[in-house]
């Protein structure tokens, strides 16, 4: 495994060749203020008794299958083997005492129907923001903003766009989030799929139409990068 303590990745995760950490939901705060699927702001603690504020995706809520869930997991194991920052991620059991004292019954009955267990990640802070559309790539992040659309390229993730950049910011630092749509060939037919990323023209999807990477748009598209083939 990467040594995360690159200057290339911030993230903590996998340090060491550290798998994912099991994290029990200690504090059900509210739902996020954004995100297609609106998932729970916690807090959980992990195998050493830290508590962590973390965003908490069941298996069930809303929009999300079990699919979405796997997708996450091993979007995030291979995001540390490489380097990609990313948020540390947990897997998350049943908070069965939890749920049964929250006075809303419409939302206690829906996590009564997810399935866990449930994947989380780790809050960034507040000091990181999604990516503003202006936000420029400069030579202190073009090293990482590159890794993290490769990264989007060959896990096949559609889904950091402009108009959905599902991409923290921190001064030149990037965090990369939400991952359930990646590996997105594995939802369409067979005759639909696109090319694997290492084939010719199989990086071209996101460099064009309505999944053009938010990365690529007016930023790497300026730089001498070949990164199309």
């Amino acid at each position: 495994p990467r040594d995360w303590s690159s200057d290339v990745c911030s993230s903590d995760l996998l340090k060491g060749g550290q798998m994912i950490r099991l994290a029990e939901v200690s504090m059900i705060y509210r739902l996020a203020e954004t995100g297609r699927n609106q998932p729970i702001r916690v807090a959980v603690v992990t195998g050493d008794d830290l508590e962590h504020d973390a965003v908490l995706k069941p298996c069930g809520w809303n929009e999300l299958t079990k699919k979405s869930i796997i997708k996450e997991l091993i979007s995030s194991v291979v995001a540390g083997l490489v380097g990609v920052p990313v948020c540390e991620p947990f897997i998350v059991p049943h908070p069965d005492g939890l749920i049964s004292g929250i006075e809303d019954h419409g939302l206690r009955q829906k996590l009564n129907e997810c399935i866990w267990p449930g994947f989380a990640s780790k809050d960034a802070g507040k000091q990181w923001s999604i990516r503003p559309t202006d936000h420029e790539i400069t030579p202190e992040n073009s090293a990482v903003a590159l890794s993290v659309f490769a990264f989007d390229a060959f896990v096949q993730n559609p889904d950091r766009r402009k108009q959905n950049p599902n991409l923290l910011v921190k001064g030149h630092e990037f965090r990369a989030i939400d991952h359930e749509l990646a590996f997105s060939s594995l939802d369409l037919l067979p005759f639909l799929r696109i090319h694997n990323p290492w084939q010719p023209g199989g990086m071209t999807w996101l460099t064009t139409g309505q999944e053009e990477n938010v990365l690529f748009s007016g930023q790497l598209s300026t730089k001498s990068y070949h990164l199309v083939a």
